[in-house]
């Protein structure tokens, strides 16, 4: 077996690329953890920079969250399962079939999955990947050049709905991306308006009516004459939507859109006001006319979602440090007080997975994804009931996308366009590190007690490989290249495995076994 390696010096691997605690030596992503305000790394020199300048805050993430994030990715995988057997007739029988069962369970139900499996339909991500998986499919946690832990060789849904650990990645790389333009489009002295439309809603109108409405609503109102006549009196450039859905028992589901609009003209507060004036019963039309739609060729009900005037349009400009004042600023789930005054319309916009609920008329609206949290959500639902509306988002989420850019907007202010798989996908390459863990010991982990997974990634962007060998026991590997990794010696030998490479260097091209055994 013959090895290409990358031609490096001792000296460079014993001052960056094999210590676990390494300074940033050149990775070319942006490092999108979950809740994580990470450390961005710096292209290395002939790769392609994939996200131009596009890099999150520095400083350390909230570990404590993302204990919590893998918890409820265990605990949605349980409902999602349990929901694909209920509807597939399989649940309780003494002989199953699986193929059924498949048919009926959703993506999210298989993330974290060793990917070699058995879940059908389940997708590898990246050639190299899919090879290495097919021979061992071995789950393997990471480290990366910037220091941060993520798993490969399992199944990843990238789904920005349903998963709260994959959620968390792309949100925050669709945050520092809406940063970057707000930032940029102020200082070429254009303006920037924040916008939330929401529509009458109640615990009787399930969320594909909603939702469709929503959305269908704000495709009518951006539509004709009258909107182009705004848009170039505005000189509005294009803008971004995100959509974001809360829940409460007497409300029912409640989404909201979220628009970012960017202006060549500086809209000042007559303008603004003008626009709101003209806005808002178009807005209301638009909705009622999708529900009268709805109500006469689907449900054969009256239901009226045209908002109040109050609650249906709040319209405001963005400041010069890109945050709007009357953002809720207890809305944070993360991070606390102590960053509260980083949060800007950026994370309003992409960082919906960590807003809290809150309480208000009587009743208290949560995030999905708090009806994960068992005993602690903070409705007062039955288990089953929890389930049913955790099933229902993600049915009725499936396939839709969360933020969007107008067209050539991200290209005018140099950002690349990335799906949420490559966002996903980026996590781990350029490791430097891996830790090869037990296919028993990983399993079981990702069934029973899914916080162990999220303690180990900790242990291993820490270096403490004794606490990782106690969490999820296994066997330290090391990365020679993005193309994947070079498994050529026994936990505990990391020292004669870079000697190894040192002659590998000299030699060019030698079979490791040889290597070794001169070694």
């Amino acid at each position: 077996m013959s090895i290409a390696t990358r031609r490096t010096t001792p000296k460079e691997r014993a001052t960056s690329s094999h210590k676990p605690d390494a300074p940033d030596s050149g990775a070319d992503v942006a490092e999108a953890q979950a809740g994580a305000q990470s450390e961005a790394a710096k292209p290395r020199s002939g790769s392609r920079d994939t996200t131009k300048s596009v890099t999150p805050p520095a400083g350390k993430y909230d570990r404590d969250a993302e204990i919590t994030r893998f918890v409820r990715r265990g605990a949605s995988k349980k409902m999602l399962w349990a929901q694909a057997f209920a509807d597939s007739g399989q649940a309780g029988k003494a002989t199953r079939n699986m193929r059924l069962v498949y048919d009926e369970v959703l993506r999210p139900a298989f993330c974290g999955q060793r990917s070699n499996g058995y879940a059908k339909g389940t997708k590898i991500s990246g050639i190299e990947e899919s090879k290495r998986n097919r021979k061992g499919g071995h789950a393997e946690l990471r480290l990366n050049e910037s220091g941060f832990g993520s798993y490969a060789g399992v199944v990843k849904c990238s789904s920005i709905w349903a998963c709260p650990t994959c959620a968390a990645t792309i949100r925050q790389r669709r945050s520092v991306e809406i940063q970057k333009a707000v930032k940029q489009h102020q200082a070429s002295g254009g303006s920037v308006m924040f916008m939330t439309l929401t529509l009458r809603h109640d615990g009787s109108m399930p969320l594909a009516f909603t939702l469709d409405a929503l959305l269908d609503g704000f495709r009518r109102v951006v539509r004709g004459n009258p909107w182009m006549k705004w848009k170039n009196r505005l000189g509005l450039v294009g803008f971004i939507k995100a959509i974001e859905i809360t829940y409460s028992v007497g409300d029912g589901w409640h989404p909201h859109l979220h628009v970012l609009m960017f202006t060549e003209t500086r809209v000042d507060d007559g303008m603004l006001e003008a626009f709101r004036t003209w806005l808002f019963p178009r807005w209301a039309d638009k909705l009622q006319g999708v529900a009268e739609t709805w109500n006469r060729d689907k449900t054969g009900k009256k239901w009226v979602i045209k908002p109040s005037e109050v609650h249906g349009i709040d319209l405001q400009r963005v400041d010069d440090h890109g945050q709007v004042v009357a953002l809720y600023l207890s809305k944070i789930q993360d991070d606390h007080a102590a960053n509260a005054h980083q949060w800007g319309v950026s994370g309003e916009m992409a960082r919906a997975d960590i807003k809290a609920g809150r309480s208000g008329d009587g009743d208290t609206h949560v995030n999905p994804f708090q009806l994960l949290d068992g005993d602690d959500c903070p409705l007062n639902l039955s288990p089953r009931e929890r389930m049913r509306r955790w099933v229902e988002f993600c049915r009725y989420t499936k396939g839709r996308r969360c933020i969007v850019w107008t067209p050539g907007l991200k290209e005018r202010f140099d950002i690349d366009e990335l799906t949420d798989e490559e966002v996903i996908e980026e996590q781990s390459k350029r490791a430097v590190m891996a830790w090869q863990l037990e296919d028993k010991g990983y399993d079981q982990a990702l069934k029973k007690n899914p916080a162990t997974l999220a303690q180990a990634k900790h242990a291993i962007e820490d270096g403490d490989w004794q606490r990782l060998r106690e969490l999820l026991p296994g066997r330290r590997i090391l990365a020679l290249d993005e193309a994947g990794l070079w498994d050529m010696a026994l936990d505990g030998q990391l020292d004669m495995k870079l000697a190894a490479i040192d002659k590998l260097n000299e030699c060019h091209w030698m079979r490791v076994h040889d290597v070794m055994a001169a070694g």
